[in-house]
């Protein structure tokens, strides 16, 4: 019986602390508009719990769900912003966050190419103020 409470003992604080995890979102602490983008797009409309970590860039996320970093399922891609990658993980098609995948698209993925959104250039200069 004493053997049975010692175990209950362990695991019960293990898995209280699996459950606030699963709420902690982590990405590296180099904020800019995809990033912001998303953790705004994850508290908003896929974890309203949600909690997010910052650490320093390049350092290993070893718990939490990880977004924005290289190893993550939330990431950017050669053709999808991490922010399309949420709405598409997500199947949120909401026409104003699709149109905010775009200016994402745009801004991170489509760095050099012409921008064909007027509000993309705005988007980026006033999110860059902001996080500088």
């Amino acid at each position: 019986m004493k053997r049975y409470f010692l175990m209950v003992a362990l695991i019960i604080p293990l898995l209280l602390g699996a459950d606030e995890k699963k709420h902690l979102y982590v990405t590296w602490e180099v904020m800019e508009v995809d990033k912001s983008a998303s953790a705004w797009l994850i508290k908003r409309f896929v974890d309203q719990e949600a909690e997010f970590e910052f650490i320093p860039n390049g350092e290993m996320v070893t718990e939490g769900i990880p977004f924005d970093t290289p190893d993550s399922e939330f990431r950017r891609s050669h053709n999808l912003s991490t922010f399309e990658t949420i709405l598409k993980k997500h199947e949120i098609t909401d026409a104003d966050l699709v149109y905010i995948g775009k200016i994402t698209h745009e801004i991170e993925i489509n760095f050099w190419g012409e921008r064909k959104l007027e509000e993309s250039e705005k988007v980026e200069r006033e999110v860059k103020e902001i996080i500088s």
